[in-house]
């Protein structure tokens, strides 16, 4: 299983909509983007979702340990 396979995996409702955010791109454009690695903004999408998605996880963790 590759990095993307558990980004995918790991992604929640809204993740896709803020990325496109950060993209400038629609929401359907950048499910697009995410799902083909030869896109050109491919690895700028995917490197947005990692960064999301560990945001969340350490806003939880703050949450739980206070």
């Amino acid at each position: 299983m590759n990095s993307t396979q558990i980004l995918f995996e790991r992604r929640k409702t809204g993740d896709i909509s803020t990325v496109a955010e950060m993209l400038g791109e629609n929401y359907h454009n950048t499910w697009k983007i995410l799902n083909r690695p030869n896109s050109k903004k491919h690895n700028a999408a995917i490197e947005a979702l990692r960064k999301v998605i560990e945001a969340r996880e350490l806003l939880k963790k703050d949450i739980v340990q206070n």
